[in-house]
């Protein structure tokens, strides 16, 4: 772990982080809890005799036999693969309590130390803009007119804020984001090189061309939404484009005009929704999707990556593909396909 930056919050006794973690406790004999401590988080090959590690995935069994870590974080099944390790942290969520003990351990990441209350002399601010308080402001920021920034809230070197654009307490917009059209909730996490409310991909075409059709619509990205790195989210042409509370995206996505994308969602990379689709709730989308316009996908729908959608897909549904069908279906397809190509050679 590189100091610069990521800082070690300081050694914490097993005893004590178990109980912050509200994990069941298996340690050796020899040991006692309360004067035993860890010192880090780290993977396995990395750990040293003062880490802890986790376990959330049976394809690191030789992994976990083979390190030097003081303890591990994992699910009760695994227990009888840990006999090397001398403290085992039992939980069902394993995953989730590493992300807890690691919010623990690097509480005083640099990156939020160093970006409390600060306005750079280079940042160019509309008079007329509402500034929260506790708000950093990076070089080269440009911030228009009539925008709102709620308190604490981060916006990094380089980044536009549009006219009337409005920002909730809380978020964190990085480097080089533009938004405008937009008003965005309280915890939202926007990474570097977004795109927020720009024209959506609207043409009439008459007299031989195509013909640029006005978008009068927002984007509206609901409280604890996570955007990646480079993607872009375009403004409804009438109707407002949606990001529900708690969604998360990752890098290199799109969503055209009008999208409405439910609570909880996650979007996997350099996925393409095109226009006026909507997503229900906790529905999960694989990397590199493409989903037709003006369809409707279900609540808690699954679809696998690289899958083409082209019609709507019911609640619960579990579906890959192009163009793609329920997931049994997919499968038995691909085996037929490679069956069909056997035989003709």
């Amino acid at each position: 772990m590189d100091n610069r930056f990521f800082t070690v919050t300081g050694a914490v006794s097993v005893q004590a982080l178990a109980n912050i973690l509200n994990l069941e406790l298996h340690i050796s004999d020899e040991l006692d809890a309360n004067q035993c401590y860890f010192c880090d988080i780290a993977s396995f090959e990395n750990a040293g005799e003062a880490s802890l590690c986790f376990l959330a995935n049976k394809k690191y069994l030789t992994a976990l036999e083979q390190t030097k870590a003081l303890g591990v974080i994992l699910e009760p099944k695994y227990l009888e693969y840990a006999q090397n390790i001398k403290i085992k942290l039992v939980s069902n969520t394993p995953y989730y309590s590493y992300a807890k003990a690691l919010e623990y351990f690097y509480s005083s990441i640099q990156e939020a130390k160093n970006k409390q209350s600060y306005i750079a002399p280079n940042a160019t601010i509309a008079t007329n803009a509402k500034i929260g308080s506790n708000v950093y402001i990076a070089a080269n920021v440009v911030i228009e007119d009539s925008v709102e920034i709620g308190d604490n809230v981060v916006i990094d070197a380089n980044s536009v804020i549009k006219y009337g654009v409005r920002i909730g307490n809380n978020s964190k917009v990085y480097s080089n984001c533009t938004l405008q059209y937009t008003e965005i909730g309280q915890n939202v996490i926007i990474h570097p090189g977004v795109r927020i409310g720009q024209d959506g991909f609207g043409f009439a075409f008459a007299s031989y061309k195509h013909n640029k059709v006005l978008h009068i619509g927002r984007v509206i990205i609901e409280d604890d939404v996570e955007i990646g790195a480079n993607t872009s989210i375009d403004r409804g042409s009438v109707n407002d484009t949606v990001v529900g509370k708690g969604s998360k995206i990752d890098n290199l996505v799109q969503l055209g005009h009008n999208v409405k994308v439910g609570k909880n969602v996650i979007i996997v990379a350099q996925t393409g929704i095109a226009g006026s689709t909507e997503i229900g709730d906790y529905a999960v989308i694989g990397g590199q999707v493409g989903i037709a316009g003006h369809i409707k996908i279900g609540a808690k729908v699954q679809i696998a990556a690289q899958s083409g959608v082209v019609k709507d897909i019911e609640d619960g549904s579990i579906v890959g593909g192009t163009p793609a069908v329920n997931i049994k279906d997919w499968h038995r397809q691909s085996l037929a396909l490679q069956k069909m190509i056997k035989k003709g050679s």
